[in-house]
């Protein structure tokens, strides 16, 4: 791995889990009563590079499409898509 890639860190949400990618949703739940809202985390870890992607074949599965999305210019990969930038990551976490 390359040091360019090994502090690249990569969250792929799948599953379930692309329900917070739907307006509102992520915006709307708080981990702790009056705290950040999962939406504002997802924010801070975009702002600090960690790169985020949807599982399009998880959002089709969750009668979702890219209309229903609050992030426009979130990047929807299928698995084999993701496989380059999964590969080569410092990091993975799956959501």
């Amino acid at each position: 791995m390359s040091e360019d890639t090994a502090d690249l860190v990569v969250i792929m949400i799948t599953g379930p889990a692309t329900e917070l990618l739907k307006t509102g949703v992520a915006e709307n739940i708080h981990p702790m009563e009056g705290g950040k809202s999962i939406a504002d985390f997802m924010k801070n870890a975009m702002d600090n590079g960690v790169q985020m992607m949807g599982c399009r074949q998880s959002l089709e599965l969750n009668g979702m499409d890219e209309a229903d999305l609050a992030y426009s210019d979130l990047p929807l990969l299928t698995p084999s898509q993701a496989l380059p930038s999964l590969g080569s990551a410092g990091k993975v976490l799956t959501w």
